[in-house]
Order: structure tokens, then sequence, then C-alpha cells
């Protein structure tokens, strides 16, 4: 049996025996590079604000203060070579 929100992603248009029941209209929000985890809390309160609608977040990864400077600095290696060091003089 799939998870109820799967069950809820499936649903017909309008099912035949209760055609009072609409499916909601599905937005597809993708983030490459990451989300952080407020911007998913937002997404998660325009989920609450508009009944009509099911907003869903797919992503490369989730990022967080650290991991987004590390992105934007660049990896450092702190690693010290000492014939690294002499050969450079």
């Amino acid at each position: 049996m799939a998870p109820m929100n799967e069950q809820e992603f499936f649903i017909p248009q309008r099912q035949a025996g209760n055609p009072d029941q609409i499916r909601k209209k599905r937005v597809l929000i993708y983030f490459l590079g990451g989300i952080t985890y407020g911007e998913i809390a937002a997404i998660r309160f325009l989920n609450k604000v508009f009944k009509d609608k099911k907003f869903i977040i797919a992503t490369t990864q989730i990022i967080n203060g650290e991991s987004c400077i590390e992105m934007l600095r660049g990896k450092v290696d702190y690693s010290l070579d000492l014939k690294q060091l002499i050969q450079s003089k």
C-alpha cells in the first residue's frame, strides 16, 4: 500500500463516487544547488495558505550555513606538506 501522501498525489481529477473531491493542483519547485531548512519551512507554509494547491519540493541537496559558506569560498586545503614548502623557496 502506498504512503498517504502518494495516495493523495494519484487521486483522479474527479472520482466517480464523490464528485465533490477534486485533486489539488500540483506545483513542482526544483532547487539546483540546494535548499535551506528555512526555504522548506516557507514552502510548507504555502501549502497551508493555498488549500487548492500542493507544492512539491525537489532539490539536489539540503544545505546549512556552513555548507553554503563552503560553496561560496570553495574548498580550502589545510594540509601542510613540509617538502612542498621547502621546494617552493
